[in-house]
């Protein structure tokens, strides 16, 4: 991958922290706004709030996370332990998501399409940090053969 790609690709990573951040500060605001146009019932509001509030740290680490993994390669450290760490983590904030999501689609419907989305994301994580594994291993034990 081109360096400017990977630059813009972290930019965008920073720009999505930002909103996630602006979108927690006015969740409530915003809710208000929705409810102009479609009245909410209190327990869809209530499934709302309490899912964005509670799988917000996760969304933020994992954001953060993949940030690191694009210095990483950045710097051309592709195949490293550290990498392998990072996909962990992703993937774990990935299946939390999934978890919090699930429960609050019970009350709020749509929000069972985060639950799909967020799961097969776990799963993808979940394989690549695999590849990635085996990559370091196989690079490790190249380093050792030659």
């Amino acid at each position: 991958m081109k360096k400017n790609h990977l630059t813009l690709t972290l930019y965008v990573t920073y720009l999505a922290m930002a909103v996630v951040i602006a979108v927690s500060i006015g969740l409530v605001w915003i809710l208000e706004m929705n409810s102009i146009a479609r009245t909410l019932l209190p327990g869809e509001r209530t499934a709302i709030i309490a899912g964005f509030y509670c799988s917000l740290p996760m969304v933020l680490a994992a954001l953060w996370k993949v940030q690191k993994l694009l210095k990483n390669i950045q710097k051309e450290a592709v195949f490293t332990e550290e990498n392998v760490k990072i996909l962990t983590v992703i993937r774990s904030c990935c299946l939390g998501i999934f978890l919090v999501c699930l429960v609050a689609g019970f009350f709020f419907f749509p929000l069972l399409l985060v639950v799909a989305i967020m799961g097969f994301l776990g799963l993808m994580m979940q394989v690549l940090k695999q590849v990635m594994a085996q990559a370091v291993a196989i690079r490790e034990e190249n380093d050792l053969t030659g």
